[in-house]
């Protein structure tokens, strides 16, 4: 049975980096077929606003993983971050919250589908 996961970031400080790693397991599913969306657009890796997307696969464990990295979080960071296969047949979403300083109580939320 396959699963889907989603970890990282949810609530962080205005400037700290946002870090969220989406795996794959129990399914033969590639790297390029798996990948993070912010709203309805694709998130790609981006030198010059400081993001990071990196794909990886362990056979030996089956699993598939994306990970997406921003070095400084900006409030137009914040929103709906989704994980999907280009199937459409898996998908995580977890929200991330960009908070000014010492405004870290924000109640986090994640969904699987």
């Amino acid at each position: 049975m396959s699963a889907i996961q989603v970890t990282g970031s949810q609530s962080v400080r205005l400037g700290d980096p946002i870090r969220l790693l989406c795996n794959v397991t129990g399914s033969r599913v590639e790297s390029r077929d798996l990948s993070w969306y912010r709203g309805s657009y694709v998130v790609l890796t981006d030198e010059r606003a400081g993001v990071l997307v990196t794909r990886s696969t362990n056979e030996a464990t089956r699993s598939t993983a994306v990970t997406l990295r921003i070095k400084a979080s900006r409030p137009r960071n914040a929103g709906r971050y989704t994980c999907r296969t280009a199937d459409r047949r898996l998908s995580a979403t977890t929200f991330v919250h960009v908070t000014p300083d010492g405004m870290l109580n924000v109640p986090l939320l994640n969904s699987c589908y």
